[in-house]
């Protein structure tokens, strides 16, 4: 993983030089209080209700006042900020009691459901899942790297929506295997085309599938993240014809084709991926599909999502959040609500499982918070309306690193420029530097500090009377083929005691051990560079 990451740090720094760049309530209002006590904490045991009798009546009668009143909207959605803080330490602390106790693991799924308790606390760490950026690994060790000058190509095949000519050059690779291989970063040609071209017809990607292109489990990723059109996705899911119920991580979340359509509210693309066997969820307390389908703001919305919910239901699935089960709950005609509520029954466990002063403790505190956050969501609903209750309902999450990589890939695919004369220009550029890594291979650096100097006078060159950017390239070329130290620190001299950021940003990925006790003994001190300890001389 680090080694690989050092390369595609490395690579990006390398391009970075070169291509610098209201609706209305529903007319059948529900009864906010009941549904809110059903669901943010279901019924405990006959003993439990009776003594908590008056203090549910104080918070449904509180409740029914509060509406009459609102607050800033900011207010109410850093209350619900807050409130859902404590439930999941709550509901940690509970965890912990349980497992303390030694208590089954679906018993303990039944009493934090029962609680209206945060059930994500459940989802075991440390899978073996991998993440998502796993899968774009796994192919980048696969993948044959094309030249710059080729990749303006392709973009430039993606941009006019003609592979004529990109036909005409893989013909230079006679096996169909090769042509699978061949991409940039991690992406391959045929996923790069995918990503540039939102408007390839069906006949366009066959042509290129018959030129030698297949189709990997990325592909589909890739477009069904995007919602592409259902014929370029079987298409690809023909070419592909390997595993489909292929799960992965995003955040901790566990993911598939279904689950992501579901993300998109992509009934179409749902459908597909259920009828070819992807599951629309994990069993709790992991997500469903009913956890990732977006939060309606209006009725249109909600009219259009009605037949993924009715599929959903047909799968006897409910979100496993409570907040997300109180707003379809209000939101769903009376028909579905009624399925919904019923799927959302559990029986009661009674008792309290654990028997002990501190579970006693945290369950009742537990207990109460859920019931603030009924109070909350019924204040969110009369003072803010639908339309603005799925942003606030709906918690962000970081962009997952499968994400950020594929954001790093278009911003970089964006800046290759596909103008003949950039074009012939990065051509010699990738000669030059070829050249650059022959006298560096051979260790022939006398040789190397000529040819970087006839370089920067030839006024056709792209060092031309440029030899601060000539020495970042050549030491960058040196870096990523592991030069002697010494050599790499001889040339660090010419900028003194001041180093490029680009300069220190390539240390810092070297993956060199004798690098960093030979610049500490040049007086360089780069930041976060860990230097191998001594090993003491027996």
């Amino acid at each position: 993983m680090w080694k690989w990451m050092s390369m595609l740090v490395l690579l990006v720094v390398a391009i970075l030089w070169f291509w610098p760049e209201d609706q209305p309530l529903p007319a059948k209002q529900r009864n906010f209080a009941a549904d809110s006590q059903n669901l943010m904490s279901s019924p405990a045991s006959p003993a439990a209700v009776e003594a908590e009798q008056q203090e549910v009546a104080a918070t449904a009668t509180s409740a029914l006042s509060a509406v009459q009143s609102c607050p800033a909207p900011k207010q109410l959605a850093e209350q619900l900020t807050t409130l859902r803080a404590s439930r999941q330490h709550q509901s940690e602390e509970l965890k912990r009691l349980m497992q303390e106790a030694q208590l089954r693991p679906e018993l303990q799924l039944q009493y934090l459901r029962e609680l209206g308790g945060d059930i994500a606390v459940l989802r075991p760490q440390g899978r073996q899942t991998q993440d998502g950026s796993g899968l774009l690994i796994q192919q980048h060790q696969q993948l044959v790297t094309i030249a710059a000058s080729d990749l303006a190509q392709v973009k430039l095949a993606t941009q006019q929506h003609d592979y004529r000519a990109l036909q005409d050059w893989l013909q230079q690779y006679p096996q169909p295997a090769d042509i699978a291989k061949l991409g940039y970063l991690e992406l391959t040609l045929l996923q790069i085309i995918l990503q540039k071209d939102p408007e390839l017809q069906p006949v366009q990607l066959q042509q290129l599938l018959d030129s030698g292109f297949r189709a990997g489990f990325l592909d589909l990723l890739l477009v069904s993240r995007a919602g592409r059109d259902l014929q370029i996705v079987d298409m690809l899911q023909q070419s592909y014809g390997g595993e489909l119920a292929i799960s992965w991580l995003e955040n901790q979340r566990l993911m598939n084709l279904t689950l992501l359509a579901a993300e998109r509210a992509d009934t179409t693309l749902f459908d597909y991926w259920l009828a070819q066997g992807v599951p629309a969820g994990f069993g709790p307390p992991d997500d469903n599909a009913f956890d990732l389908l977006p939060l309606p703001a209006s009725q249109a919305e909600l009219q259009q999502q009605l037949p993924l919910v009715r599929t959903l239901l047909r799968l006897q699935l409910a979100p496993g959040s409570a907040e997300r089960q109180w707003f379809w709950l209000q939101q769903l005609p009376e028909a579905e609500a009624t399925q919904l509520r019923t799927l959302l029954q559990h029986e009661p466990l009674g008792a309290d499982p654990l028997g002990t002063t501190a579970s006693a403790t945290v369950s009742r505190e537990l207990r109460q918070t859920s019931q603030q956050i009924s109070q909350t969501l019924m204040q969110l609903w009369q003072c803010q309306g639908q339309s603005q209750l799925p942003a606030i309902i709906t918690e962000s999450a970081p962009d997952s690193a499968l994400q950020q990589i594929l954001q790093v890939n278009d911003k970089i695919l964006n800046r290759v420029r596909t103008d003949a004369d950039e074009v012939a220009l990065v051509r010699k550029f990738e000669q030059t530097t070829t050249q650059m890594q022959q006298y560096i291979r051979q260790a022939n650096w006398q040789g190397l500090d000529a040819f970087m100097q006839t370089q920067v006078k030839d006024r056709n060159s792209v060092y031309f009377n440029n030899r601060s950017f000539a020495q970042e390239f050549m030491l960058h070329q040196m870096l990523q083929l592991q030069a002697p130290p010494a050599e790499i620190v001889k040339r660090l001299k010419f900028f003194g005691d001041k180093l490029p950021p680009a300069v220190i940003t390539l240390i810092q990925y070297s993956q060199d051990p004798e690098l960093a006790p030979a610049l500490q003994k040049a007086g360089y001190r780069i930041p976060a560079l860990v230097v191998p300890r001594q090993k003491a001389k027996e």
